[in-house]
């Protein structure tokens, strides 16, 4: 997975691949633009289209600020998995949670992200599995319980 910086949406790009042999090889590449944002205190539904597909997301935070991910009523569908896996980046690209959230009736995904830096942090919610697809509730609240 590439995590590329927010581009300008005119012009051409050019993608650069090969093998680190150096030997022939065919590859299936898949653009994915981000999915969506979600806002503090309130809850936006998300939901993948194709089995295997994930959810991409985007949020600012200001520097210094301590916030909680919450992914509320999740479900997956074509899967004996029971759980999403949740990959956090910071604007550097570094990642600050790789979290596994199971789904359970009744029980939201809470992921704290303490003082988080200025700029654009990218989520990723993957399913189990090449054959499911996943819907779910997100929304960023302060995080007021830190440790």
């Amino acid at each position: 997975m590439v995590n590329l910086p927010n581009l300008p949406a005119g012009g051409t790009y050019t993608l650069g691949a090969h093998t680190a042999s150096g030997a022939p090889a065919t590859a299936q590449l898949t653009w994915f633009a981000v999915t969506g944002q979600p806002v503090t205190g309130t809850v936006q539904n998300f939901a993948t289209l194709a089995a295997g597909q994930s959810v991409f997301l985007v949020f600012t935070p200001t520097q210094g600020q301590d916030l909680k991910l919450a992914l509320t009523n999740l479900s997956i569908t074509g899967s004996t998995g029971n759980a999403v896996q949740v990959l956090i980046d910071d604007p550097a690209g570094n990642t600050v949670a790789n979290v596994s959230c199971v789904v359970n009736a009744g029980v939201n995904c809470l992921i704290p992200l303490w003082k988080l830096s200025a700029g654009q942090y990218s989520v990723i919610v993957s399913p189990p599995d090449a054959n499911s697809t996943i819907s779910f509730g997100a929304s960023l609240e302060p995080n007021v319980n830190q440790q």
